[in-house]
């Protein structure tokens, strides 16, 4: 007889023989397998640079994320909301040129090639479908640019964007959700609390097993398995 998927409660031995991801980590001591992970910056930051970067390591460009071991590499889904297509795939065409190149298994949507837009996951045809494009493709990640343009709740509310985070990981699930979202302050140096510093209700941040900031020159990280810290930056045109 197989485990059941949904036991409710149960011994300690039977808890670990349910089942479960292999492997902890998708970025090793950053995101693990089925996690969740906050990327924010400013506008004008180059935090969609960051998580393309971030996307194309875990599609299988790279074992490495700014020293950090990518450990699970699979297909990796990067939905764009805030940008329009013009933009976003000149991006893309940028980079290209500048040699950067774009793992196959990183794969692209954006408002004008889904179905429901305006995007709301708060709607819950818009969460099925969102489950529907999703779930074929086998992910390992999710990334979802920005967290603002994909509800029409209020954002400092906890209790709706409890529900934004719960409908997001639904639609995602099993795979790693990785959201791209906006500073509060001005500054990007005015302030180096991470819990503070995100935009909107703290749920978010209290939700996420890593959190990532972005400044002009160095990425701040904090998570449930790695104290506060940060990687140098160097830009370049």
């Amino acid at each position: 007889m197989s485990t059941p998927a949904y036991p409710g409660f149960c011994s300690v031995e039977s808890y670990l023989r349910l089942p479960r991801n292999p492997e902890t980590w998708l970025i090793r001591h950053l995101v693990p397998s089925s996690g969740a992970a906050l990327l924010f910056a400013p506008s004008k930051q180059g935090k969609s640079f960051a998580a393309i970067d971030l996307a194309n390591c875990i599609a299988g460009a790279s074992d490495d994320w700014l020293g950090f071991d990518v450990v699970t590499h699979g297909p990796t889904l990067y939905l764009q909301l805030d940008t329009p297509r013009s933009v976003w795939a000149q991006r893309f065409e940028d980079l290209q040129h500048s040699g950067f190149r774009c793992h196959r298994d990183l794969m692209l949507a954006d408002r004008d090639s889904i179905e429901k837009f305006p995007f709301d996951i708060l709607n819950q045809g818009h969460a099925v479908y969102l489950r529907s494009l999703i779930a074929p493709q086998r992910p390992v990640a999710v990334i979802v640019d920005t967290v603002r343009e994909s509800h029409s709740g209020e954002e400092d509310s906890s209790t709706v964007m409890r529900n934004v985070i719960s409908g997001l990981v639904w639609a995602s699930q099993p795979a790693a959700l990785i959201l791209v979202s906006h500073d509060r302050k001005p500054n990007p140096d005015a302030n180096k609390d991470l819990m503070a510093d995100h935009r909107g209700s703290s749920y978010v941040v209290g939700r996420m097993d890593v959190v990532l900031r972005l400044t002009n020159n160095r990425l701040y990280f904090k998570g449930r398995s790695i104290e506060e810290g940060f990687v140098k930056l160097e830009r370049l045109d």
